[in-house]
């Protein structure tokens, strides 16, 4: 992909006499070249690689749109007030839009959810209008892209960040149990840039969002490319990213140590004969082998909040505040614990703090990406500890499964009266325990 320079997109003209710098095209009005832009996306969107071959692909909005209807109600309210359309006979994108614009311009602020016709539209199933993986490459549909600067960037560093949007998240619990289930799914990858040579856009580094947590890949080492084209291995059935492929919730091989995460999934008060498949996130994290396939899917640049977009999929985006869907499972027979819900869009809610505006991560500034899993000592508690902590001294893990991960090669795991090993453990890399017994190292 040919870029042009930035000195390319500066035309000097006469005017008066005097001599007036036309600036280059900028639709989102963002400070960065529509062209900057265009090629950054274009030279960095990430091949999407399915777990398995059934897997549904992204769901574009404007389809999504054409396939259901919004409702609405007053904050904190229990009854809806109206929906749009009012019957199942399929409405415009363009003409949801106008909804929202009516009520920003009424200074009315509703809660919102959407809602699909029928529940096969949540699979992108529809017999007169289907999506495949294979129809999103070409028609440019279900990815979502913004190119943007941080505060305190150096010169030609960009964040470049990917959204693909699912109607459905499948979480592979026991017979009889739907808990995690829901409709919608916004998932998120962010890449840090430097396009110090436009034509060569370079990865410093990245955000892979999963299942609430960051995995950070502080390296390029830590990606996988085809081309310039990052890979993303999707979860089977609930759609999450890794830069890797693995089973449920592990790495092929030994991850890179560039690769790290600011979140152990363990479930809390998961405890009794299920304990074990708890503690592996039997309930949220899937196996990503890609089995799939791989797709390369044109981004479309949805720009930035308060700009309006001349197409209406992406107008929707920026301007809807809602839930993605009403229908989601909390629990069950065996789970009783897990937040579920429909997802906001990629501003508004937790995926715009976390994903949007890089909020709410466990670092000092845009640029301390912490190596989490770089401990010297890990704490390992007794078995009554009764929730994990980050592996400190005074907020050990619960086990000594938990705290295997943590440890850094060599590193020292100290071990509390009573810890416990409460799941089979997998050793990564060779680490020294230290009890009340004496010292022992245990290797791969």
């Amino acid at each position: 992909m040919n870029l042009l320079s930035v000195k390319q997109h500066v035309v000097w003209l006469i005017v008066g006499g005097a001599c007036t710098q036309a600036m280059a095209q900028d639709e989102d009005m963002d400070g960065i070249s529509d062209s900057i832009e265009s090629g950054l996306l274009n030279a960095l969107s990430p091949v999407w690689i399915p777990g398995e071959p059934q897997q549904s692909p992204p769901q574009d909005i404007g389809w999504m749109l054409t396939h259901g209807y919004i409702k609405w109600r007053e904050r904190g309210a229990n009854d809806w007030i109206e929906r749009f359309p009012a019957s199942n006979v399929p409405a415009a994108p363009g003409q949801f839009v106008s909804v929202l614009r009516a009520h920003a311009q009424a200074k009315r602020s509703y809660e919102y959810q959407f809602d699909y016709f029928i529940d096969e539209y949540r699979h992108s199933r529809d017999p007169a209008d289907t999506l495949t993986w294979s129809r999103c490459v070409a028609e440019s549909r279900g990815v979502y892209a913004q190119v943007w600067r941080l505060d305190g960037a150096r010169a030609h560093e960009y964040s470049v960040q990917f959204y693909a949007h699912f109607g459905w998240n499948e979480t592979d619990t026991p017979p009889g149990c739907d808990a995690g289930n829901h409709e919608g799914d916004w998932i998120g990858i962010d890449f840090d840039v430097d396009a110090t040579d436009p034509q060569r856009p370079r990865i410093i580094r990245a955000v892979y969002h999963n299942h609430g947590r960051q995995s950070f890949i502080q390296s390029p080492a830590g990606l996988l490319f085809s081309g310039t084209h990052p890979l993303v291995f999707l979860e089977r059935g609930t759609n999450e990213p890794w830069p890797n492929p693995g089973s449920a919730g592990y790495w092929q091989t030994l991850p890179p140590p560039v690769v790290t995460t600011n979140r152990r999934l363990e479930a809390a008060d998961c405890t009794g004969e299920h304990e074990s498949s708890c503690n592996q996130g039997y309930t949220a994290v899937r196996e990503h082998e890609g089995a799939g396939g791989q797709f390369l899917i044109p981004p479309r640049n949805i720009g930035r909040l308060g700009v309006p977009s001349p197409d209406s999929s992406r107008a929707f985006i920026m301007e809807y505040p809602g839930l993605y869907g009403d229908n989601w499972s909390n629990g069950c027979w065996i789970f009783d614990f897990l937040d579920t819900s429909s997802p906001e869009g990629p501003p508004f809610g937790g995926n715009g703090a976390k994903m949007w505006r890089r909020e709410g991560w466990s670092w000092d500034g845009p640029y301390a990406w912490t190596n989490y899993a770089n401990r010297s000592v890990v704490y390992a508690s007794a078995s009554a500890q009764p929730q994990s902590g980050d592996g400190s001294q005074g907020m050990p893990v619960r086990g000594l499964s938990g705290a295997l991960p943590l440890a850094s090669s060599g590193g020292l795991i100290v071990l509390s009266s009573g810890t416990y090993a409460e799941m089979p453990m997998t050793i990564r890399n060779p680490v020294t325990i230290v009890s009340g017994g004496g010292t022992a190292t245990i290797a791969p």
